[in-house]
């Protein structure tokens, strides 16, 4: 999975909605025309996708500050204690370009 996240990130061209316009585009069109371009909607439901094909637990999070909105895909890690030899693994395998959240359903994995 963190490859295609990797590949995927790093392919990704940012294409806002137009003003006033909230277009989510198909993840299978997407996936297929290989242009990944799109906003942060376009870019969580490919990535949720690539999560079900691999059969992740995977869940879309949305956020909202008083200037805009966010979405993203998160995929469950353990639903025990996060081990410090799991943080450090994930560190290492994705870097920076990932946070960890707890929720009350378990660790999941911010892939944004």
């Amino acid at each position: 999975m963190a490859l295609h996240y990797k590949k995927l990130l790093a392919d990704w061209h940012y294409l806002p909605d137009p003003p006033g316009h909230d277009h989510f585009r198909n993840a299978e069109s997407l996936i297929k025309s290989d242009q990944f371009e799109g906003d942060c909607e376009d870019f969580a439901i490919v990535m949720l996708s690539i999560c079900h094909a691999l059969q992740l637990q995977c869940q879309i999070a949305l956020g909202q500050n008083e200037k805009r909105g966010h979405i993203w895909t998160e995929v469950l890690i353990t639903r025990s204690s996060l081990m410090l030899s799991t943080q450090d693994k994930i560190a290492k395998t994705f870097g920076l370009s990932v946070d960890r959240v707890q929720r009350s359903n378990g660790y999941w994995l911010q892939l944004s």
